[in-house]
């Protein structure tokens, strides 16, 4: 082989190799089973590479952005959320998880904003009104809350979660039937869901019927040890000291 072949063929494995160390890191990246420092390492690394595709760009700082919002590194998290949506201000699965930031640090009407710009350019987001649903909950709008959650069933049957936020809605306007038929639905869903099992357990409690209430704040404490809500019911209840 001549001098010139070998340095592009050596030319044509390094291009190779570079690109399957970018598509693991990639993977790595989105890999939910990977530790979030870890992760944070493989997104920043698959970014490093010449001709990073957009689409590839916005997952990756989307993701990334993502997992320093769970560490609580906010700074980290916008920063990453804002350069996303330079790339594409239209990518709506972003502009969501950024009204989820927004959401978390308190900045409410700010949330409203991208999930509102989101469902704007996808109508059919089901995970846009799930969200916008939430913070209306958070504002005290309850009827709006009820649309969304609603809508977010209607486009994805098999939302527990949206069927136990409705479902506590409604308990907490005091509309029992409801919220026990959401909670029903949510726990057929997801069997072990203990925020549901206590919802609905406070829903019995209302009811006066303290059997099925006993029963289910069990089963929440059982999936839930640690939650401090739970525990204070169990308490009041004299079933634990």
């Amino acid at each position: 082989m001549r001098r010139t072949d070998i340095c592009l063929y050596a030319g044509y494995l390094l291009v190779q190799s570079v690109s399957a160390n970018a598509d693991e890191n990639f993977d790595r990246c989105l890999n939910h089973d990977v530790q979030p420092q870890e992760a944070v390492y493989a997104c920043s690394d698959a970014m490093d590479v010449a001709n990073l595709t957009k689409t590839r760009q916005i997952i990756t700082l989307s993701r990334r952005a993502d997992i320093y919002k769970h560490l609580g590194k906010f700074d980290n998290a916008i920063a990453d959320y804002n350069a996303a949506l330079t790339v594409n201000p239209r990518y709506v699965p972003t502009l969501v998880n950024r009204g989820l930031y927004f959401r978390q640090i308190g900045n409410l009407s700010k949330a409203l904003d991208d999930v509102d710009v989101a469902l704007v350019i996808d109508g059919t987001y089901f995970y846009a009104f799930f969200v916008r649903g939430q913070i209306y909950v958070e504002m005290g709008n309850m009827k709006q809350a009820v649309q969304d959650f609603t809508e977010a069933v209607k486009l994805e049957p098999h939302l527990y979660e949206a069927f136990y936020w409705r479902g506590e809605v409604y308990r907490r306007v005091a509309k029992y039937g409801k919220a026990r038929r959401d909670l029903d639905r949510a726990l057929d869903l997801a069997p072990d869901y203990g925020a549901a099992y206590f919802s609905r357990s406070q829903v019995f409690r209302a009811l006066g019927e303290i059997v099925p209430s006993v029963r289910d704040l069990k089963a929440a404490y059982r999936i839930d040890p640690g939650n401090p809500r739970i525990a204070d019911a169990m308490t009041a209840y004299g079933l634990i000291k």
